[in-house]
């Protein structure tokens, strides 16, 4: 499913809009920042930073890039933008799962974790400025205008959720168990909160004049539906 929806799908779309009498202005495709793996290689990671996929869907939305950009060569006016992980109203994701744990159980907390997130109502900024007018770059990581350190964002959300429960742990020995359970699935997130993922979004600031948000700003907009009714229908 991962090939056909990330892989096959847009590659159909990408052939058919090369083969029509349209204006062929701007071919927009939403990647992720997760070609470079969950953990990128190098940080901050940007635009150039080498492919290091590490799943399936990661995988596929790489392989998508490249065959896209072979279409580029044959005149598709292609724009890639890499988002990263987002929050905000309906997100059942990441955030929503951090703060879930530390409301229930304990939430460990490596202090030297940096992590950078993205708004999605910038993210949807974003898309319209590229509708616009398309940038002259091919590519465009995307998010928020600084990264957060992991801790940093609980403590700031511990003082405004009562009943957050975070422990400080030492981040080898969360890195360690990490690695021991990333074959199970439903830990996956782990890797998320063991080690750093941030990104290179001068780039995106040069191109594009959207005000990209500030991180616990944008957290604290949409505290409403973590806490609230989001965590109802949870």
């Amino acid at each position: 499913d991962y090939l056909r929806v990330n892989v096959g799908w847009p590659l159909r779309l990408a052939r058919a809009f090369l083969e029509a009498d349209v204006e062929r202005r701007l071919f927009l495709f939403v990647s992720t920042v997760g070609v470079h793996g969950t953990l990128p290689g190098e940080l901050p990671a940007n635009e150039g930073t080498p492919y290091r996929p590490d799943g399936y869907y990661h995988a596929s939305k790489a392989l998508a890039e490249m065959k896209l950009k072979e279409l580029s060569e044959e005149g598709l006016p292609l724009l890639v933008l890499r988002p990263t992980i987002m929050y905000g109203k309906h997100d059942r994701g990441f955030l929503k799962r951090l703060l879930d744990i530390s409301r229930r159980l304990v939430l460990p907390v490596p202090p030297d974790v940096v992590i950078h997130l993205l708004d999605v109502s910038v993210m949807a900024e974003v898309v319209e400025a590229c509708v616009r007018g398309k940038p002259r770059h091919q590519v465009l990581m995307v998010a928020d205008e600084e990264p957060v350190g992991l801790l940093d964002l609980m403590a700031y959300l511990s003082g405004l959720v009562p009943g957050l429960r975070i422990l400080r742990a030492p981040g080898k020995g969360m890195r360690l168990l990490s690695t021991f359970l990333r074959p199970l699935r439903r830990y996956g997130n782990l890797d998320l909160i063991s080690g750093s993922w941030y990104y290179d979004v001068s780039r995106l600031k040069s191109a594009l004049e959207v005000e990209l948000a500030n991180t616990l700003r944008g957290v604290r907009k949409y505290l409403w539906w973590y806490v609230g009714r989001g965590s109802r229908r949870s």
